[in-house]
């Protein structure tokens, strides 16, 4: 039949009120409200251009391609598992896992303020639940589950989507994925045309959660703005606005029919809810019960004894039997439970824990341990979910639930604040809690971190013992501003010492004709190599890379050698002579290590391998220590043969082609040239070491010169662009592939004399690494340059000099000097 609200006695008084009790979102329409969904169109107006178009810093969230390639211990730890590290010190692998995909980037604002924009500068973004949950998996699923609900409901409406769809096109603002961070304070710089209330200088909340604070400046809509009133909370505070209103609001709602002494019960005691909650209870003179996880004895007693000194009435550890406990010490149930953890463990404690709805039911207590409540006037007990930090849906036994008859309520806060009436609820809330702050009734307990310290922040998130709200705090837009023009300018300075550089690297010391060779054998014998580019009393350029290793070895190298044996004992102790022609002939093998080795390591392999082959005893071998330390993956210095890191080298070799990277078609990038330098150092110490063999009376056509890895990369470069005579041979042994633009750069400057040595690739099947597809792309560009190029995969080869890898080097070997 037809509606009829209570007490109405005709049709007309049942419509009127039907239209009272009905849900009124949207049902209002104002002309603030059509410019809102439908756009206004930007001839109507002029943008406003500001002063801060400058490239900002920024947190991002690491891609899924990004993080490929993680180890077992991060897969672990990605899939909440924890290791003995963070068991002893009492974390969680979620947040650990969390910081790993924090990535500090850098992005450009845009010029212009549009219709209804404000300019904004983050004073203080909090690290929380929400953050560490979209760091995580990718998004806070509460925030995207409400912002579909919007979506849905403006395609319902009347006006529909309308002009909200051109806030999707500031491709400069989205490059990368959005910026982290739910919440935070920030102070308006400059206003847009059609800003009504916002002027600058004003602090606004974002009342979006999808808004992302963790970043210096930000271009936001007035209308998801909340503008605070003159020094209501310290901005530090302000910053934790949600929490602390969310603290007041549970309070307030959920509290109807408590009086003093009656008692409440939450999880998550290092949350600065509860912690808010715990100061704002007691004032009311509410006892609290407050549930903490044991990540160790340790932490739980430090949390514990910190919550106590806000007002806690008694703390339980989340594997304690509290109701039992409660009622063995004759304190009186609880009658409101807060829940912010989720998940059926953390939930059933607190349901089992509260008061049942059953009028039969005498609560144990006395004056002292609360109110002893039964009977009608008796506040009915209740439990309301406001949170999951475990990542859990609230779950409890169906039989706890029917007994215990309590009500479940839910309230969230996204969603609350979508209606304007409560947003000014939370303004007149903050205004309580500022007066409660300022008398030190409520104190919070916070720790402060740069912009660029994310990952340490959200590392401390997730300590098991920690109190303190870890905040981020960015730079001021001015002074960012400033020392984004000081670093534009250092990288213009540094951009043109490096492309003066380019004109000498692998050139300098050259005396020979285009097209030519050096006249006579006698001579390229006497002077077969070029100078050095970078001397040792030139400072070397930066470039665009960090250079953070050192260079201990400046002249010569540091090396093992094995000295070659003339002939072996034969039967009866009669020399035998070494089965090759050409063996009377001294030959020499200089062989360079990888990143990370030493050549002691190589001794005794080649060693035993010379030995039990009489082909090679000929052969003198000499293992030369690369001269520089650099940071490996875990930042711990290791040998190399440059002081950039493993990571910087890997990223300039496989860059991928783009002239829009700061480099046209064909020319080097500031990276790959700062790169090129520090393998030109090296390559000139390789390239003395082979002129002191040659001094020695080694012929350049009995002299190989061999490398793994990084050091095959030198090796090849030295033989390349370094050497003006040709050798006996180049055996490379995994070679990093450079990009074809750093790879044709090198060719270019080889002589012809050098295209007259033989090259051999030797690449294992397996090699993740330097795979063989790369490989066979360095024979073809070798190839085309002139060069005779031999590749030779190593079947079930992996990125490692092994049995089977030197197996294949000495027989290349036998092939250029036996």
């Amino acid at each position: 039949g037809w509606y009829r609200g209570q007490g109405a006695a005709t049709h007309e008084e049942g419509f009127q009120a039907w239209l009272r009790a009905r849900h009124q979102a949207g049902s209002v329409v104002t002309d603030q409200t059509i410019l809102d969904k439908v756009g206004v169109s930007r001839d109507a107006y002029r943008p406003l251009r500001h002063a801060y178009a400058h490239e900002g810093r920024v947190v991002l969230r690491h891609s899924a391609e990004e993080k490929k390639g993680k180890g077992a211990k991060d897969k672990q730890e990605a899939e909440g598992g924890k290791t003995k590290e963070q068991q002893q010190k009492g974390g969680t692998s979620v947040a650990d896992a969390a910081s790993r995909s924090v990535r500090l980037s850098s992005r450009r604002l845009r010029a212009e303020l549009r219709w209804g924009e404000l300019l904004v500068n983050i004073l203080y973004a909090p690290v929380g639940f929400g953050d560490v949950t979209a760091l995580r998996v990718g998004e806070n699923p509460l925030v995207a589950w409400t912002a579909e609900e919007d979506r849905e409901r403006e395609q319902h409406s009347v006006l529909g989507n309308g002009g909200r769809a051109e806030e999707g096109d500031d491709e400069e603002e989205r490059a990368g994925g959005p910026s982290v961070g739910e919440a935070g304070v920030a102070r308006v710089v400059a206003v847009g045309p059609g800003v009504k209330v916002m002027k600058e200088g004003d602090l606004v909340l974002p009342l979006r959660s999808d808004m992302g604070t963790w970043r210096t400046a930000s271009i936001w809509k007035e209308r998801d703005c909340l503008k605070l009133p003159v020094e209501v909370l310290p901005v530090e505070y302000a910053a934790c606005a949600k929490e602390l209103f969310t603290a007041y609001h549970l309070l307030q709602k959920y509290t109807a029919g408590m009086k003093a002494g009656d008692a409440l019960i939450c999880n998550g005691g290092n949350s600065l809810v509860v912690q808010a909650l715990i100061q704002m209870a007691k004032i009311l003179q509410y006892r609290t019960f407050v549930v903490v996880r044991r990540h160790s004895p340790e932490t739980f007693e430090t949390v514990s004894e910190r919550l106590y000194e806000m007002g806690a009435t008694r703390v339980f550890a989340d594997d304690e039997p509290i109701r039992r406990r409660l009622l063995s010490e004759g304190q009186a149930l609880p009658v409101l439970a807060l829940d912010m953890v989720g998940g059926q463990r953390s939930g059933s404690r607190l349901l089992s824990a509260l008061r049942p709805n059953d009028q039969s039911f005498v609560n144990a207590g006395s004056s002292s341990n609360g109110p002893s409540q039964s009977g009608p006037s008796a506040p009915r007990s209740r439990m309301v979910l406001f949170g999951a930090s475990s990542g859990e849906s609230f779950s409890a036994p169906w039989y706890l639930m029917l007994s215990s008859e309590v009500s479940i309520e839910a309230f969230c806060l996204e969603k609350f604040l979508k209606s304007g009436a409560n947003q000014k609820k939370l303004v007149s809330g903050l205004d309580q809690i500022g007066r409660l702050v300022d008398a030190k009734r409520v104190v919070l307990k916070t720790r402060e971190f740069a912009l660029d310290e994310a990952e340490a922040a959200v590392e401390f998130w997730g300590e098991g013992g920690r109190i303190a709200k870890p905040l981020l705090r960015p730079l001021a837009i001015e002074e960012e501003k400033l020392a984004a023009e000081k670093a534009e300018k250092e990288r213009e300075t540094r951009e043109r010492e490096l492309k003066s550089l380019q004109g000498k690297l692998f050139d300098s010391g050259r005396e020979r004709e285009d097209g030519g060779e050096t006249s006579g054998a006698k001579e390229m014998e006497e002077k077969p190599f070029g100078g050095p580019v970078i001397r040792e009393d030139e400072e070397t350029p930066s470039g665009g890379t960090k250079t953070v290793g050192t260079r201990l070895q400046k002249e010569a190298l540091r090396r093992v050698e094995l000295p070659a044996q003339r002939g072996s004992r034969g039967r009866g102790g009669a020399s035998v002579s070494p089965s090759f022609g050409h063996s009377s002939a001294p030959a020499a093998l200089v062989f360079l290590h990888g990143q990370g080795e030493t050549c002691e390591e190589y001794d005794g392999l080649f060693r035993g391998a010379m030995d039990r082959e009489e082909s090679y005893r000929h052969v003198k071998t000499i293992l030369p220590a690369a001269p520089c330390l650099a940071p490996d993956v875990k930042g711990e210095p290791t040998t190399s043969w440059t002081t950039l890191s493993l990571r910087e080298v890997a990223e300039t070799l496989n860059v991928v082609e783009k002239a829009a990277m700061g480099a046209s078609a064909g020319e080097l990038r500031a990276e790959e040239i700062a790169l090129l330098a520090e393998v030109e150092q090296s390559c000139e110490q390789v390239a003395r070491l082979l002129a002191s063999e040659l001094s020695d009376g080694v012929r350049a056509n009995r002299l190989v010169l061999s490398g793994f890895s990084l050091g095959a990369l030198v090796a090849l470069s030295t033989a390349v662009a370094k050497i003006d005579v040709p050798l006996g041979g180049v055996i490379l042994l995994g070679c990093p592939a450079p990009s074809e633009r750093v790879l044709k750069f090198l060719l270019d400057r080889a002589s012809p004399a050098s295209k007259k040595t033989r090259l051999f690739l030797l690449t294992g099947s397996h090699d993740e690494i330097c795979p063989l597809k790369d490989a066979e792309r360095l024979k073809n560009s070798l190839e085309t340059k002139g060069f005779p190029v031999t590749l030779s995969p190593i079947a079930q080869g992996k990125h490692e000099v092994g049995n089977d890898e030197l197996g294949h080097l000495l027989a290349c070997l036998g092939l250029l000097v036996g």
